[in-house]
């Protein structure tokens, strides 16, 4: 363990020669760039002779722990190599130094400028901060190559090194900084190296770089792409104990789950009782593959098919949800015991999923599918984990982060991989999957995903959809059953059900037997196998025998109901109160146009009269009598007003009548009857006569927004999961006033400023770990505390969070316009680790959320492409596209122009190229396009794939020179209007040889494989940079 603490300890030296050596570069620029009699250059020579200092001292540090380190060492050889060049540049430079004279006190400093500007020119200051990258990236791969290491010895191993780490740190540095030796789960074996090896630097510089080197290490770590691992690859190996790989799968299934995934599942309906009890029979009918039979043998696919409403959701819930075992047993599926007969004395895992295109995103696309069933496999199979996910498993182990958010293509290789390796743990796994035909994507995705997985032997996969004729090519070869073929007892066993449960039929049978008996058989034979039709007519028809309906009504009754079911909607639609007529419509708007399922408390807000309700409602926890009132007023009037063609979801019924419980509100949603209810209401004739309906100022959008900030201001602060809450329905206030139409923007206007009032007024009373930071904070500054809580995935880290700021980022353009300041500038909020420093503010362009967040995938359905109404509305509020930011905002120095002009240069023909031209378009006609300006492009985008400038010289700079004007003349042709191939920009670039041919093309081949990546990418960035 001795050597694995020095080759910790000899990292620890190389970062204090980047540390310092980045800042002689800096200093040597400013010295370069400054005037010939600047004062503050003369400080920066007093500045070098302490970094001269600090260089002896490091280089004596090298020397000595060298010796320590065996070179030949599998585990630290990267890091041996990398400290002798780290030695020989320190020596270069305390050589130079020496040269000047800076040694010598007595020596002026004037003289020290003159003899140093003449030895460091900004070529060699280039050249030298090129080699700190150089060996900032070395660095990282050697230090995750010997942590990889030292993390898979026995854990008395590695207690042994954070002690010895402790010890050591303990010495040169206070209690307060030591590195943890805490046995907690959370405190991982990388995060405590990682403190170690930054522990030389000062404090500020710390917190950091640690942060910087965590996130450079974690990139390390994910950049092998999920795609390209060997599906039978060996996963790194770390050394943890139990209770650390209980906390570690925690971590994983956090960042897999999602709010909502277990929620169509709850609402799709218990099957009646006695119904579908012959699926798990024997059978004589040969016309269907019998279910038992498929279950127990090696056949791969099964596919439930049936009309709509004929019950499959309802079918694959009684199959797949778990009911009471033998006593002391967990629930286990009713279709466990047969699966066993195929898996025989191996473990069984069941996953399940249910599509719904009424519910939010998640639950109608591939992502949340995926999600969901790698969760339920993990957690059934916890082994999998290393197996499935090896790199996020890594960086969870090292670090204790999930590194990133999710990407379909990741997840789709997780699953494969986990369905492959299943096998090792000796288990076999079955997934059941609802509501095919209700996916947002194309059936043929789906099919591909099926046939991809069913490729593993110990994989069976259970689907459920309607007819369609994608599905019926795909699965017309394997086991399958028709629904409504199979359920003619079934439904009369439902409808008898009813019917004998209701007092008015009971009597009618005792006066009309014969006519009672006949009128069950008619409701079977004309329903052909739809439940969902058969529930609506009876519904009538016990309305009916209220009303006092003779048996001659009754009978007229059921021939006037269409069998087929969009023509009953439209008869029920037709059939509704003409005083109620408008109001249906309107609620029928706000379901439509909720991206959420709306609880009752929100419908009952949204269903409010005037929007400006909730700009004078007082921010203070709604009573309970209040929400009570709410709830049971909005049930009755969903009842009313729509005839059961919207239904409130998840009430619970007590003999007393319907339970408004505390715990079940969120639950209780305003809710389409079935999928085909939302797909007739959709449907443009009947949109036409619902709008017709209606009042033209009427906007859903609008309402909705009120309503949700009326939501918002009646939560409880001190509730627990308040803050979520406020998350969701901020969001959903976002997304709503979005989407008022023109007229409603001004109220809109007056909405969302209320809502930047009380967004700083709750969050300001929730307390959180941070209070100590708020008296600093502006109240507007507050909203930066709702990310990751508002949702909107990994924002880059130079974006705002003011509500303007998410403003642009949701594009919501009419408030913009309305608060926006003239030139489109904003105070950001820049706050310093530590926790003695006050935040400073710096001026950022809007233009600029405009343009990044216009790039970034957030992984909402908000901010994935440009705005260009957005562009538009800032730069004709005097938005400066070359507005440049830069250090004093913690990135790169850039501007929205040149980020516009990468998007150009990196953009393919099937990378959505036609926003960005426009969006270029529009710059150019508000900023200017000179040399400087593409000189600062081009940089940052040779650099972003680890290329350098070319060097000095009269070839080069007539070379460069060329680039440059081809470069500008394709832009400026661009802004004309010209019709002509942005990546002309790549071409260009390449025919110079700064590139290879086929670099950009192929800029993924760079991977980081293990210790030997390191040298690869050396000698690759030797060829890059050739004349």
């Amino acid at each position: 363990m001795a050597e694995g603490i020095a080759a910790l300890g000899l990292a620890s030296s190389i970062f204090q020669v980047i540390d310092f050596g980045s800042k002689f570069a800096t200093t040597a620029w400013k010295i370069h760039k400054a005037a010939r009699n600047s004062l503050e250059s003369l400080d920066e020579v007093a500045s070098l002779r302490a970094i001269n200092v600090n260089l002896g001292g490091v280089l004596r540090d090298i020397r000595a722990q060298s010796g320590h380190v065996d070179p030949a060492s599998e585990s630290n050889q990267g890091i041996v190599n990398l400290a002798k060049e780290c030695a020989t540049l320190v020596e270069e430079l305390l050589q130079s130094l020496n040269k000047l004279g800076l040694g010598d006190v007595a020596r002026k400093r004037d003289v020290l400028r003159a003899a140093f500007k003449l030895t460091w020119k900004g070529e060699e200051i280039r050249a030298l901060q090129t080699r700190l990258n150089d060996f900032r990236s070395q660095l990282t791969l050697g230090l995750l190559v010997s942590m990889r290491y030292y993390a898979s010895q026995s854990l008395t191993q590695q207690e042994a090194i954070l002690e010895s780490l402790h010890t050591v740190q303990g010495k040169t540095q206070r209690t307060g900084n030591a590195i943890s030796t805490s046995t907690a789960p959370s405190d991982r074996f990388g995060t405590s190296v990682l403190n170690y090896v930054t522990s030389k630097l000062n404090y500020r510089d710390q917190v950091q770089e640690r942060r910087l080197l965590k996130a450079e290490m974690l990139h390390a770590i994910c950049r092998v792409s999920a795609s390209h691992l060997e599906i039978d690859s060996s996963p790194v190996y770390i050394s943890l104990s139990e209770e650390t790989r209980k906390w570690c799968l925690g971590v994983l299934l956090a960042g897999l789950r999602y709010s909502g995934m277990k929620d169509r599942e709850e609402r799709i309906s218990e099957a009646h009782q006695s119904t579908f009890r012959w699926l798990f029979k024997d059978s004589n009918d040969n016309k269907w593959t019998h279910f038992k039979d498929w279950l127990k043998s090696d056949d791969k696919l099964y596919w439930i098919t049936g009309k709509a409403g004929s019950g499959k959701s309802t079918l694959m819930k009684y199959i797949c949800y778990p009911i009471e075992s033998v006593e002391g047993l967990d629930p286990v599926p009713r279709c466990h015991e047969y699966l066993k007969s195929w898996t025989g004395d191996k473990h069984l895992v069941i996953a399940s999923f249910y599509f719904w295109n009424s519910g939010i995103q998640m639950q109608m696309t591939q992502m949340g599918l995926l999600k969901s069933l790698l969760s339920k496999i993990l957690e059934q199979c916890p082994e999998l984990a290393p197996l499935a996910c090896p790199n996020r498993w890594e960086a969870i182990c090292l670090f204790g982060d999930d590194p990133e958010s999710w990407g379909e293509q990741e997840l789709r290789d997780t699953l494969r991989r986990a369905t492959k390796n299943i096998s090792k743990f000796n288990a076999m796994v079955t997934i059941f999957v609802d509501g095919l035909d209700e996916f947002h994507g194309t059936p043929e995705e789906l099919i591909l995903l099926f046939q991809d997985i069913l490729d593993f032997k110990n994989v069976k996969i259970c689907v459920a959809s309607r007819p369609w004729v994608e599905f019926q090519d795909a699965f017309k070869h394997k086991p399958s059953l028709m629904l409504e073929y199979l359920t003619y007892d079934d439904i009369k066993s439902f409808v008898t059900s009813r019917f004998n449960s209701e007092p008015l039929f009971i009597q009618l049978r005792r006066r009309e037997e014969e006519f009672a008996d006949q009128l069950i058989e008619d409701i079977v034979s004309k329903a052909a196998g739809v439940f969902l039709w058969v529930a609506l007519v009876v519904s009538s028809l016990l309305a009916g025998m209220s009303f006092g309906d003779r048996v001659s009504d009754l009978k007229r009754r059921l021939d006037l109901l269409p069998p087929d079911l969009s023509k009953l909607y439209e008869r029920i639609l037709s059939s509704l109160d003409q005083f109620y007529l408008e109001h249906a419509a309107q609620l029928f708007s706000l379901v439509g146009a909720s991206s959420v399922p709306m609880n009752l408390v929100l419908a009952s807000f949204a269903d409010e009269d005037d929007p400006d309700f909730a700009l004078h409602r007082e921010i203070s926890p709604l009573s309970e009598n209040e929400i009570v009132f709410r709830m049971d007023t909005m049930r009755r009037r969903i009842n009313s007003r729509s005839k059961g063609l919207l239904e409130v979801k998840g009430l619970v019924s007590t003999p007393e009548g319907v339970s408004y419980d505390s715990q079940n509100r969120e639950l209780c949603t305003v809710q389409y009857l079935h999928r085909t209810v939302k797909d007739y209401i959709e449907n443009i004739d009947v949109q036409k006569t619902l709008k017709s309906a209606m009042r033209s100022t009427f906007d859903p959008h609008l309402r909705l927004l009120a309503g949700h900030l009326a939501y918002v201001k009646g939560l409880d602060v001190n509730g627990v999961s308040a803050e979520n809450l406020w998350a969701d329905h901020f969001n959903q206030c976002l997304k709503s006033a979005r989407a008022v139409l023109p007229d409603s923007i001004p109220k809109m206007v007056l909405l969302l400023d209320e809502l930047d009032k009380a967004g700083s007024i709750i969050i300001q009373a929730h307390k959180t770990k941070q209070d100590k930071m708020r008296p600093f904070l502006s109240p507007r500054a507050i909203w930066t505390d709702l990310n990751p809580t508002l949702k909107l995935g990994r924002l880059p880290k130079w974006s705002d969070n003011s509500l303007i700021s998410l403003a642009v980022f949701f594009g919501i353009v009419g408030y913009v316009r309305a608060r926006a300041e003239p030139g489109c500038l904003i105070q950001r909020s820049i706050i310093v680790s530590s926790a003695n420093d006050m935040p400073r503010y710096v001026k950022w362009p809007l233009l600029m959320d405009a343009i990044i967040l216009g790039t970034y995938d957030t992984g909402t359905d908000t901010g994935r492409h440009l705005n260009l109404p957005m562009i538009q509305c800032l730069l004709d509020k005097g938005a400066d596209p070359n507005y440049m930011v830069g250090e004093s905002h913690g990135i790169q120095e850039t501007s929205p122009l040149i980020e516009a002009i990468l998007e150009l240069m990196i953009r393919k023909p099937w990378m959505r190229q036609s926003p960005w031209i426009e969006a270029f378009r529009l710059f150019s006609r508000a900023g200017k396009i000179d040399n400087d300006t593409i000189d600062r492009a081009i940089r940052i985008f040779l650099a972003a794939r680890g290329l350098t400038w070319p060097k000095s010289g009269l070839k080069n700079f007539m070379r460069w020179n060329r680039v440059r004007k081809t470069i500008r003349k394709a832009l400026q042709d661009i802004a004309r209007g010209k019709d002509r191939d942005i990546s002309v920009l790549e071409r260009e670039i390449r025919t110079t040889n700064v590139f290879l041919d086929n670099f950009i093309l192929d800029e993924l081949n760079f991977r980081y494989v293990g210790a030997d990546t390191g040298k690869h990418w050396r000698k690759r960035d030797m060829r890059l940079q050739r004349q």
